[in-house]
């Protein structure tokens, strides 16, 4: 990774978990929001795929210009997931792998769905909470904290999501 596109170390300390978003330099239209910590939200710039987000990347680099990237929120995973639930409106629609946001996103009128393509619902929140907790318990209980970590996304994964992604736009819109 390019030196000149990392944060200090210190600033990577003070910063914790944040929010960043990309925006087209000439239009200042925003085209990608992530969260993560450390110099996740340079990673973007050297990746190689067909994502929207890498392709939009590369149009700018080809107009030999950089994309602008602004940290939003910081100061811990929690700060950063209260942020996005006190922008949360009835009726939004939050994808997320936590079930804590959902549950939140869900408490106040909105829909919630999983990268899986799997909705939250108030009938299997709390199930869903309380599965998460015991999994928790038994994973300190066993002194057993490794995690593999997810699974690299295929595109049969991708397209479960659109399908659900839609059927629940769908639901929200009354159609």
């Amino acid at each position: 990774m390019d030196k000149s596109k990392e944060f200090k170390s210190n600033v990577i300390k003070e910063l914790g978990y944040y929010v960043y978003i990309y925006s087209d330099p000439d239009s200042k239209k925003p085209f990608y929001i992530g969260k993560g910590q450390g110099n996740r939200c340079f990673a973007h710039l050297y990746e190689e795929s067909d994502k929207e987000k890498v392709m939009k990347i590369k149009e700018i680099h080809d107009r030999g210009k950089e994309p602008l990237i602004e940290i939003l929120v910081y100061a811990g995973a929690d700060a950063v997931d209260f942020a996005l639930i006190s922008l949360v409106k009835k009726n939004d629609l939050v994808v997320t792998q936590d079930y804590g946001v959902a549950a939140m996103t869900l408490g106040k009128g909105a829909s919630a769905i999983h990268q899986s393509g799997k909705w939250y619902t108030n009938e299997n929140i709390d199930q869903m909470l309380m599965e998460r907790h015991l999994s928790k318990k038994a994973r300190r209980a066993s002194s057993k904290n490794h995690m593999k970590g997810h699974k690299k996304r295929t595109d049969e994964d991708d397209a479960r999501f659109e399908v659900s992604f839609e059927k629940m736009l769908l639901n929200i819109l009354g159609r």
